[in-house]
């Protein structure tokens, strides 16, 4: 949920960025372009003058891109994307989770995670033309959790759910890995400080 943001936010905010936003979306009742349009409507109501940067954690990643695809398609009569600064990107499918594909056939699948899980696995020949790479600088924060014990569905080096190479995407500004699990990266206080360092660079000057 939006609360295991918290933490982050506070760092953030002891660190001159303020005024932070931790958006909740359902994920699992609705559809990821659902969250995306939501997403897109808090931003283009926000202050027509604020800049935004973005973090996000695993799907929240999926729904941010989106978002950007959708600015890009419609033209941003709001004039959105020029005002975004930077983003960083915790555990992000980015090329949609292998792990969802494998699990896809089974009915609890589904159930659990609804539309958007389905999106990053059996669905995502469908969702990735949605997408878009931020025309803005970004970063990768990626999970490489060692264990004796390997996720059987994931394939490579991940952090238990996201591979390394599912949360790559070209044009980013820096890629790094974490030995964190994918549930985790945001409460790890080493993930806070980079986080922290990297949207303060990109952070305008008052």
């Amino acid at each position: 949920t939006c609360s295991c943001m918290k933490p982050l936010e506070k760092q953030l905010a002891d660190n001159g960025i303020s005024n932070g936003i931790r958006f909740s979306y359902a994920s699992t009742r609705q559809p990821i372009g659902a969250h995306a349009a939501a997403l897109r409507e808090l931003l283009e109501n926000l202050p027509e003058n604020d800049t935004f940067s973005f973090v996000g954690h695993s799907m929240g990643n999926i729904v941010v891109r989106h978002t950007i695809g959708d600015l890009l398609a419609d033209g941003d009569p709001k004039k959105i994307l020029a005002r975004c600064q930077s983003m960083v990107m915790l555990g992000p499918p980015n090329q949609g989770a292998m792990i969802a594909e494998r699990l896809a056939p089974t009915k609890v699948f589904g159930w659990v995670t609804g539309k958007g899980g389905m999106e990053l696995g059996a669905l995502w020949q469908e969702l990735e033309p949605k997408l878009a790479v931020p025309p803005f600088p970004f970063h990768i924060i990626a999970g490489d959790f060692k264990s004796p014990v390997r996720n059987p569905l994931v394939d490579g080096d991940g952090d238990f759910i996201v591979s390394i190479d599912e949360a790559k995407l070209e044009g980013a500004a820096s890629y790094q890995t974490v030995p964190i699990r994918h549930s985790f990266l945001m409460d790890n206080q080493d993930v806070r400080d980079k986080t922290t360092e990297l949207l303060t660079q990109s952070a305008p000057t008052p």
